[in-house]
């Protein structure tokens, strides 16, 4: 079985937000193609450039760690793949041995001071590539469809 095999879509980031308890919230959606903008012929520059494009909605999602211990942010086309990691998931995945999560272990207090076990996720969408340490498995819930 896959894990969460709900998120193992293309995502795109829609939103990330610290909530108000000191939590992480991301807000991801499948990605999908939208229509293609309307032929520029006979159309002048204004129009073509103002015209807004149309979303269509996906299902979206909201991933939510109510306490993390680091979380990264970066642009995929910048951040290379951690090759040696061992975990489960593509899009939305959980790793039981990561560089990530050994650089957070050397630089956060040991387990003598802060004790339990941490926990890394990753979230790459197709925007953005995330990365979380959490001595918690979050909590997912679908938001139903949108164009966020």
């Amino acid at each position: 079985m896959a894990f969460i095999p709900q998120l193992q879509h293309p995502l795109f980031l829609c939103s990330l937000k610290m909530t108000p308890e000191g939590g992480l919230e991301i807000i991801v959606r499948h990605s999908c193609n939208n229509d293609p903008p309307s032929s520029p012929i006979g159309r002048t520059a204004w129009d073509v450039l103002s015209y807004p494009a149309e979303v269509k909605p996906s299902a979206s999602y909201s991933i939510i760690f109510d306490s993390f211990i680091a979380y990264t942010v970066g642009h995929e086309h910048f951040v290379k793949p951690d090759e040696s990691a061992v975990g489960d998931g593509m899009q939305f995945a959980r790793f039981q041995q990561s560089r990530y999560l050994s650089q957070i272990e050397e630089s956060c207090y040991g387990a003598d001071v802060q004790s339990g076990m941490r926990f890394h996720y990753g979230i790459y969408c197709l925007n953005q590539l995330m990365d979380v340490v959490t001595s918690e498995a979050p909590r997912i819930a679908y938001i139903g469809e949108t164009a966020l």
